[in-house]
């Protein structure tokens, strides 16, 4: 865990500013670093390569590296006279020889500006004629550049250019060719706000899109600040891992009840789930609807089909937190007994069955033992 910033070659003749630099060795691991404000001066031009620019992070050589969970963040107008051919990057992958890298979950933020066309102030930078045998696996990154003409996304190749995979999908076209068809399907771009706290605390909060989106890569065990990955299901995407605790309550509710068909049951007595959010939904048995809507912890529901009994289920969900539930059984009593001497009737979800012809006495029916008989009105 390193914390790099202020890294500045005031050389006018344009030579490289590099925060990390691998040159040599294989399955080097570089995780949970902040590199920041890394620049160098502009003034000799001709420098698009990473052999001559300005890298947050370089890969030189080697093989198997893993570049994992780390933060960068590049800025400012570049000093000295403005010139052509100019390559900045917040990850350089310099050469097709570099196989079996694995970058994933780092913050590239490269928001460089100065330079004259051609000029790439990008994200990430890689060789151009790779194919599958580089076997990269290049995914769930968060990529941040400014918005002109000079800057983009990523870049391949040293013939200088504007930015030649400015967009997320023109990266995505090249990356999903070098040895995994899944590479960056699940990174992200942005030329909006980068999410750290200040230009160089390169920390973030639950706010940035970053957090609790990142690949789980067990052997990025803890942060730069040594707190423990995950805090919550997820791993922070970027060195920092924002401290988290689960805080919503388990879900309960109240006990089970009993309505006529179509009727409206009592208050379900869900819990209050804050500072989560809690749902009511219909698992099965039938259909209804909440009132005065599904996210009212005490809601009452009203039936509307199905023979029950109906299984009335509360969820409750926090962010990056496990979800919880509890389950309101609700039945729906058939009321009729069969009995033609009987009135059938449910009544607060109970069945009644009043004796009513027997205590009526009709002139013409009559129940004898059970029975529905006709008599003659004079007997």
């Amino acid at each position: 865990r390193n914390n790099i910033q202020g890294i500045n070659n005031t050389h006018t003749g344009t030579w490289p500013a590099i925060g990390i630099d691998i040159v040599s060795g294989n399955n080097c691991v570089v995780k949970n670093n902040f590199i920041s404000n890394v620049t160098g001066d502009m003034t000799g031009g001709f420098a698009f390569s990473p052999s001559f620019g300005v890298s947050g992070i370089r890969v030189q050589a080697g093989t198997g590296h893993a570049i994992l969970n780390n933060s960068v963040n590049l800025f400012g107008l570049r000093a000295g006279t403005a010139t052509t051919s100019l390559l900045t990057a917040g990850l350089a992958i310099a050469s097709t020889a570099s196989t079996g890298l694995d970058v994933r979950n780092n913050i590239l933020a490269n928001n460089i500006t100065g330079g004259l066309s051609p000029t790439a102030n990008v994200a990430i930078y890689l060789p151009s004629g790779g194919g599958a045998g580089m076997a990269l696996l290049n995914n769930k990154n968060s990529y941040y550049s400014g918005s002109g003409a000079l800057a983009g996304v990523g870049q391949q190749g040293t013939t200088a250019t504007n930015p030649n995979l400015a967009t997320l999908p023109a990266l995505l076209g090249y990356t999903s060719t070098l040895g995994n068809a899944t590479n960056d399907n699940a990174s992200t771009a942005s030329t909006g706000a980068v999410p750290y706290a200040t230009s160089t605390d390169l920390h973030i909060t639950t706010a940035a899109t970053e957090w609790a989106t990142g690949a789980t890569i067990g052997s990025v065990a803890n942060d730069f600040d040594g707190d423990a990955r995950p805090q919550g299901l997820s791993y922070d995407k970027g060195a920092d891992e924002v401290l988290y605790s689960c805080s919503a309550p388990t879900a309960s509710v109240g006990g089970p009840q009993s309505i006529c068909a179509l009727g409206t049951t009592a208050g379900l007595g869900g819990n209050a789930p804050a500072p989560g959010t809690g749902t009511w939904s219909v698992e099965s048995g039938g259909a209804g609807t909440f009132a005065p809507n599904a996210n009212d912890p005490n809601a009452t529901f009203t039936h509307t089909s199905g023979a029950g009994p109906i299984v009335l289920r509360w969820t409750i969900t926090e962010p990056d937190c496990p979800t919880t539930t509890a389950d309101v059984t609700v039945s729906i009593p058939v009321c009729d007994d069969s009995d033609p001497c009987t009135t059938d009737a449910c009544v607060g979800g109970v069945c009644l069955h009043p004796d009513s012809l027997r205590r009526q006495r009709p002139l013409h029916h009559r129940c004898l033992r059970g029975r529905r008989v006709r008599v003659h009105p004079d007997r």
